[in-house]
């Protein structure tokens, strides 16, 4: 396929057991008119005993096109309210090239304070050289390089990265890899800094050249033990990913552990779309898949072993709403202030919604899963109508009297 997949994160596995190939120089251009992540909804299924966790991500982006900030929500109670955890910010070089995260998280009294910042060099490829962490304490005052990250490079191709951890910076790990004459990743192996076998993962491929699954094994009394394996399955058409399912090796047996289904937005090309990279990426990109479309729904599952069960368990649901560059400019400027106060209810909804805290508002509009404006409301209108609308995900955007524009997604079933 002759397109520039966007990489899908694979949850699996830890990021500091997932590191991988740096598939070609970056361009670090300026992202105007690519579809936008807006935001991610998280749903736990109650049922299973599963808390409340992240309930939603939503993501504001600056006038050249860049992720400017990332605003977490947790569900605090049984109505739906949330409220604002976190924040992440994003800092840009002239040529587009993230060089700072700075990461934000909430003190005793509810207020957010600096957490990290995760610094970034870069070589005259555009690749990432050194990636720094530097931590703060609010207690104490204190200010500390507590992580660095180098990374080195052949023929275009991380080969290597050295992990340094603690107050004194000192060498952990060391990741290598290895690649055959397709420049696809075969192998990874994790080390000590003296040397000493770790971690190791090898990679399969199918004859369309798309990465089948691979098998992560341990290192114990001097040989090579099968740990975890991951296997992905694709639509016909060897385009997206559509299951992922996890083994853990047990009693000498794989045993099933995790499942995870995926769904596709085909109205929006990944090659379309903002490709958002950061330390997170960068540290774990053998833990990506190619696709030539954006993901709009995940579906996890966990495997009971129960004796007389032995059967797939839903977990949770986390859904992906995205804008497609001709809606962009409605909500670039996204006010962080205001989303904390914007929700619409019933959600999902079958023939209208609400809003709650509606005064001030001037415009709604709702938008589907293309980024098409499909609705217009008045302002102060008791109930939107939904009617008329097909399934599906959308978002509401939402103008109050200052023209700051806010974002709820809804579902309509």
């Amino acid at each position: 396929m002759a397109l520039n997949f966007m990489p899908m994160k694979i949850t699996i596995l830890s990021v500091l057991l997932g590191v991988g190939v740096m598939a070609q120089q970056h361009q670090f251009t300026t992202p105007q008119g690519k579809a936008k992540l807006i935001h991610e909804e998280k749903e736990y299924d109650q049922t299973q005993g599963y808390g409340i966790e992240n309930a939603r991500r939503s993501y504001m982006y600056e006038q050249n096109g860049n992720r400017l900030h990332q605003v977490l929500h947790n569900e605090i109670n049984s109505a739906g309210v949330v409220s604002l955890s976190g924040r992440e910010t994003m800092t840009y070089d002239g040529q587009n090239r993230i060089i700072k995260v700075s990461d934000e998280a909430l003190n005793d009294q509810g207020v957010l304070y600096l957490s990290t910042d995760m610094e970034y060099d870069y070589n005259a490829m555009n690749q990432p050289t050194e990636i720094r962490r530097i931590s703060y304490d609010p207690y104490d005052n204190t200010v500390e390089l507590d992580r660095k990250y180098t990374f080195t490079y052949h023929n275009g191709k991380v080969s290597q990265i050295q992990w340094y951890w603690g107050s004194s910076l000192i060498h952990q790990f060391n990741d290598s890899f290895s690649y055959n004459a397709q420049n696809q990743l075969v192998e990874y192996v994790r080390t000590t800094a003296s040397g000493e076998n770790m971690d190791r993962k090898t990679y399969q491929y199918n004859t369309a050249g798309k990465c089948t699954g691979f098998v992560w094994e341990k290192f114990s009394n001097n040989v090579w033990n099968n740990h975890h394996k991951v296997e992905y399955q694709y639509d016909a058409n060897n385009e997206n990913i559509i299951q992922e399912t996890s083994y853990l090796f047990t009693n000498g047996v794989w045993k099933e552990n995790v499942k995870i289904e995926y769904d596709f937005n085909l109205n929006i090309l990944s090659s379309d779309a903002y490709q958002y990279k950061d330390y997170s990426y960068y540290l774990g990109q053998s833990e990506w898949v190619d696709n030539k479309h954006v993901v709009s729904a995940t579906r996890f599952y966990s495997y009971d072993h129960h004796p007389t069960i032995n059967t797939w368990k839903y977990t949770k649901l986390v859904t992906s709403g995205y804008l497609d560059s001709s809606s962009l400019s409605t909500v670039e400027f996204v006010d962080t202030h205001n989303l904390t106060k914007i929700l619409v209810y019933p959600n999902p909804a079958s023939e209208f919604f609400r809003i709650a805290n509606p005064e001030r508002i001037t415009k709604v509009q709702l938008v589907d899963a293309s980024g098409k404006i499909v609705r217009e409301y008045p302002a102060n209108t008791d109930e939107y109508s939904v009617q008329g609308l097909e399934k599906g995900i959308y978002i509401v955007i939402i103008t109050d009297e200052k023209l700051t524009k806010s974002t709820a997604q809804l579902i309509i079933k």
